[in-house]
């Protein structure tokens, strides 16, 4: 597997880095006031291969919030709930980076921001409105 950097900074451990563009669109997180503020990798089993597809920020704030994160990607993907599922092609998991930790690993937020394990999360594409 490609030990991939991220394009902030690094990338978690054994995961390669796909380019995010428009044309795969976007997947969109939610997350409540009480979400973690970090940086966050959406990292997911492409084809056997765990690969970081996009990357958010969620701001220290008393606020839930709401983000369209584009994609490398559209899936659908099942949402797991911890680093071992991943290892099934078809899921996503979230990825972060603690105080204490050298790299980017599993993220328990994954269930409170992508849904419970088994939830399906696939890309959107925005749809462009033309003046009359």
């Amino acid at each position: 597997m490609a030990i991939g950097q991220a394009p902030s900074g690094g990338g978690a451990s054994g995961l390669s880095v796909a380019n995010a563009n428009s044309r795969n669109g976007y997947i969109t997180v939610c997350w409540p006031s009480s979400a973690p503020p970090n940086r966050y990798q959406l990292v997911a089993n492409v084809g056997g291969i765990k690969k970081i597809i996009g990357e958010f920020n969620i701001p220290k704030s008393p606020f839930a919030g709401r983000i369209p994160v584009t994609v490398s990607e559209p899936g659908p993907f099942i949402v797991v709930g911890d680093a071992d599922m991943l290892d099934v092609a078809g899921t996503i998991a979230l990825f972060s980076k603690n105080a204490s930790a050298q790299d980017f690993q599993f993220d328990p937020a994954t269930s409170i921001i992508l849904g419970t394990p088994g939830t399906l999360v696939m890309a959107e594409h925005m749809k462009l409105k033309r003046g009359a």
